[in-house]
């Protein structure tokens, strides 16, 4: 009887994995580990529970977080973001309170919102500056530790920039609707195109930074701005002598269609020439028998063409304004609200350029710990950076002077 419980006692038990001892080590080895098959371990116990992030709702509400949260320097550049996207709301905003004011004209009211373009483009390069730099930080690594890939990045870094400017948005909301018998009189405002005005900057925004951070561009920098540069120098030139006209805000002197085109594809070529004249610079500098700083300085004007092209096509356009701005102060005073889109355009440009070198001194903070590790000195690091921001600034009053004679040629049409 006892040996056939024990019997049956050994054919209830489960079956144990066989072990076999290592003939180097002597520890028992599973087969299955024998065999070639990793067994992946179990989650700690002491650990806790895991936790599980919804992938839907993962990219606003980092984003959220990251705008509560950073460094001084992200916090200041979220700040102008979003006091340039109040700006051009506001635009926005009292272009639809004078449609309002005086139904009858209509031409007037959707030529004031043409004129909102130029601060909405403005701003949205600000935007795109900003994500670039956010998706270089080391906060993009410390996203990647909770899943946050390069495949979602995107989608984070474009829903802080909309966060921001929907802040903006919402404060010159608010302040449109403090003044808005001033504005728009006493006409009811529509709730729907209200809300559509206030979402055109986040979306707008929010869109670019998306598309922009998706699709990098890895080519080297290429030639093809003189194009639409040399085509709206011509354009600018044949609209010279043209009887139609287009009336500017604030009271400025009508102007040529074709002369506003032409300067606008004049300063799109000149943005889309730049990495190939910062790249074309730095190849000179290092051409002819280069020393150690000119070989240096060059080689880096070439590695960083695109990086230190965003830097400088928006100060070239700033050059071109220059004289234009005497000429306009001469004769005539710009109303507030043409003041208020120069100051948006002008301040987006100033502060996305700064953001932009600012970028690029930090991606040339290794280079330069490497020089020095090989024994470069200070004195040799030092002088390589003046001849990169001599080189720039050349390029930058290069690239200007065309923009700077068509403008000036423009306000001296009429």
């Amino acid at each position: 009887m006892l040996k056939e419980s024990r019997a049956d006692a050994r054919e209830t038990e489960p079956d144990e994995p066989e072990v076999q001892r290592s003939e180097i080590s002597g520890s028992e080895v599973p087969e299955a580990e024998e065999a070639g098959e990793r067994t992946e371990p179990g989650p700690d116990p002491a650990a806790g529970p895991a936790v599980v992030v919804p992938g839907g709702l993962l990219p606003s509400g980092v984003a959220l977080r990251l705008a509560l949260r950073g460094g001084v320097a992200g916090a200041l550049m979220r700040c102008v973001l979003a006091t340039a996207a109040a700006g051009v709301t506001f635009l926005l905003l009292v272009a639809l309170g004078q449609a309002l004011r005086h139904p009858h004209h209509l031409a007037a009211g959707a030529e004031r919102l043409a004129w909102c373009a130029p601060p909405l483009a403005a701003t949205v390069w600000l935007a795109v500056v900003s994500a670039r730099g956010r998706a270089g930080s080391p906060a993009a690594d410390a996203l990647a530790a909770i899943g946050v890939g390069p495949s979602r990045l995107p989608r984070v870094l474009a829903a802080q920039v909309m966060w921001s400017c929907l802040l903006g948005s919402v404060v010159a909301s608010g302040t449109f609707l403090r003044l808005r018998h001033a504005l728009a009189g006493t006409a009811a405002l529509p709730v729907a195109g209200v809300v559509t005005l206030l979402l055109v900057v986040p979306l707008t925004a929010g869109a670019v930074c998306l598309t922009a951070l998706r699709f990098r561009l890895r080519t080297r920098p290429l030639p093809w701005g003189l194009a639409p540069a040399a085509a709206g120098l011509a354009c600018a030139w044949w609209g010279r002598h043209a009887k139609a006209s287009v009336p500017l805000p604030g009271g400025l002197r009508d102007m040529a269609p074709a002369v506003l085109a032409g300067w606008a594809l004049t300063c799109a070529g000149v943005v889309a020439c730049a990495p190939w004249l910062v790249a074309l610079a730095g190849r000179a500098l290092a051409s002819w028998r280069p020393g150690p700083v000119r070989l240096l300085a060059g080689r880096a004007l070439r590695t960083d063409a695109r990086r230190v092209a965003a830097a400088v096509a928006w100060p070239a356009a700033v050059l071109a304004l220059v004289p234009a701005a005497f000429r306009l102060h001469a004769g005539h005073r710009p109303g507030a609200f043409t003041l208020l889109g120069a100051a948006v355009v002008l301040g987006a440009a100033g502060c996305a350029a700064v953001a932009s070198a600012a970028r690029a001194r930090t991606n040339g903070s290794a280079t330069r710990r490497t020089l020095s590790g090989l024994g470069a000195s200070r004195s040799v690091l030092g002088r390589v950076a003046v001849v990169r921001v001599v080189v720039v600034i050349g390029v930058a009053a290069l690239a200007a002077a065309p923009v700077s004679w068509l403008l000036d040629g423009l306000l001296r049409l009429r």
